[in-house]
C-alpha cells in the first residue's frame, strides 16, 4: 500500500484557492479583512454558505459586488 503523504488543504485555503486568492500577500489580506468572520466559521457559529458570502463580497467590492480597480481579490468567471 501506498502512504498519501500530501497535506491536506484547511476548507478556508480550499475557499480562497476557488475563490482566485492565491498569492500569499493576498491569502494574509484576506485573512485579516475577514479575521471575524473565518474565527465564527471556525467555531461553528456560521455555516460553510455564509463564509462563501462573506469572502465573495469583500470590502474591496462596490456596491454592485464587483471588485474595484487594484483590488487583490481576482474573480473567476463561469464560460
Amino acid at each position: 500500500m501506498s502512504q498519501d503523504n500530501s497535506q491536506s488543504v484547511s476548507p478556508i485555503q480550499a475557499l480562497f484557492a476557488e475563490l482566485g486568492i492565491v498569492d500569499p500577500i493576498a491569502i494574509a489580506n484576506a485573512r485579516e479583512q475577514h479575521a471575524e468572520v473565518i474565527a465564527a466559521y471556525q467555531n461553528g457559529k456560521l455555516t460553510e454558505a455564509a463564509l462563501r458570502h462573506s469572502l465573495a463580497r469583500s470590502p474591496d467590492d462596490d456596491d454592485e459586488g464587483t471588485p474595484k480597480a487594484g483590488s487583490a481579490v481576482t474573480r473567476q468567471t463561469e464560460r
